[in-house]
């Protein structure tokens, strides 16, 4: 049999279909293949060779869009934002995280700990809208995802919410020659303040000690609240201040 070129065989196709356009536009493209020159991507060991800039990234919450603040479920779901610090001014960075992020993904992103983006090596330095340890950022708790990234206990979804609601709890037990104070949170029902109070050696004044304690106690909570009348904030304060004493005069017999 013989042999056919690509161009014979367009041609007597063309002849049949009566000059065909298109028979005829192929039956003249001799080299079907044609050369380009394409730059190949770079490798990982390019990539993470090049120079990191340093951003700042905030880490925050929508309330917007948040199914525990609108009761739709009793969970988080993508209602994380983040922000990209201002010094950078880079839009377009800041665009790929235009919609909140589920959980998941911001702790990917943590452990990560940074991207590669049109070129550029970003390295992120994170940080929370509200510190993480204090009641306002109990909202990042609620998250259990969060919460292991954090090396936290985790909070019920929704916590945040009763946050106007919060009261401390305050219990006293002896130790020793001294009182160990605790402060409990109504809302989340964790410690948010532990010490001891330990009078001087040798005899001492009973009333001086509870007043001192009273005042330390009003300020710590004043501060944790943020508010000027903190005393209606503690649960039971003025039968804390009974037991304080009774603890203290069961102390100053033995040091008799």
């Amino acid at each position: 049999m013989s042999s056919w070129s690509l161009n014979t065989i367009l041609h007597i196709k063309c002849n049949k279909h009566n000059g065909c356009v298109e028979h005829s536009k192929y039956g003249e493209r001799r080299k079907p293949y044609v050369n380009v020159i394409v730059p190949l991507p770079h490798t990982c060991q390019e990539l993470l060779a090049r120079d990191p800039t340093e951003v700042e990234v905030i880490i925050g919450h929508a309330d917007d869009v948040c199914s525990v603040v609108d009761g739709s479920v009793n969970a988080h779901g993508n209602c994380w934002r983040v922000t990209i610090g201002n010094d950078l001014h880079d839009d377009d960075l800041q665009r790929q995280f235009d919609s909140p992020l589920a959980d998941f993904e911001i702790v990917n992103l943590m452990k990560a700990g940074g991207i590669f983006f049109e070129g550029i090596r970003y390295s992120f330095n994170f940080s929370f809208e509200e510190d993480t340890s204090s009641r306002k950022g109990y909202v990042f708790r609620e998250s259990r995802l969060l919460a292991r990234q954090l090396d936290m206990k985790p909070l019920p979804a929704g916590t945040f919410l009763y946050l106007d609601e919060e009261r401390l709890v305050m219990t006293l037990s002896r130790e020793l020659n001294s009182v160990r104070v605790t402060l409990l949170s109504t809302i989340s029902g964790q410690v948010v303040n532990s010490h001891a109070v330990t009078p001087p050696e040798g005899k001492f004044d009973i009333t001086l000690i509870v007043e001192i304690f009273k005042e330390e106690t009003t300020d710590f909570v004043s501060e944790y609240f943020d508010i000027e009348n903190p005393e209606e904030r503690i649960e039971d304060f003025d039968e804390v201040l009974d037991n304080m004493k009774m603890y203290l005069k069961d102390i100053s017999k033995i040091k008799r």
